[in-house]
């Protein structure tokens, strides 16, 4: 009888802070081979939150819009710090419910593969990278 794992292409991906690296397993009955795939890299430079809002597409309703203006405008205008404590409304309008971070992910759908705002969101939306999304998405949208 034939191994079953024969006929079965495996390919792991494996995401670090180092990059993404890629590898196939074609098992055979004999001995499993391992066939390392070039390997890619994310720019460990790269600043995630500009990442993130670079092409992102907007998802809001008008009575939305004002609250996302006030908070990319506490971006450009407040410290790291104070941004961490300030927090915005909810899709519903209930005052002070969602964090910045949050704010972002419930109205901008990133264009893949961009999932996540960084670990050190705080100080990276502080970086001019960041900032120059930011003032563009306010010119376009608001």
């Amino acid at each position: 009888m034939k191994n079953i794992f024969a006929y079965i292409l495996i390919i792991i991906v494996v995401i670090t802070a180092g990059g993404i690296s890629v590898w196939q397993f074609w098992p055979s009955i004999s001995s499993p081979t391992v066939t390392p795939s070039p390997s890619f890299t994310i720019d460990e430079t790269a600043n995630p939150v500009a990442d993130y809002l670079k092409g992102a597409e907007l998802q809001c309703e008008e009575i939305q819009r004002e609250n996302i203006a006030v908070a990319f405008n506490d971006v450009l205008n407040l410290s790291a710090e104070e941004l961490k404590e300030k927090r915005y409304k909810d899709y519903t309008g209930k005052e002070n419910q969602w964090d910045l971070p949050t704010l972002i992910y419930k109205h901008f759908v990133p264009v893949p593969p961009v999932v996540h705002l960084g670990d050190d969101f705080f100080n990276d939306v502080k970086l001019e990278e960041a900032q120059e999304e930011i003032r563009q998405i306010l010119e376009k949208h608001f």
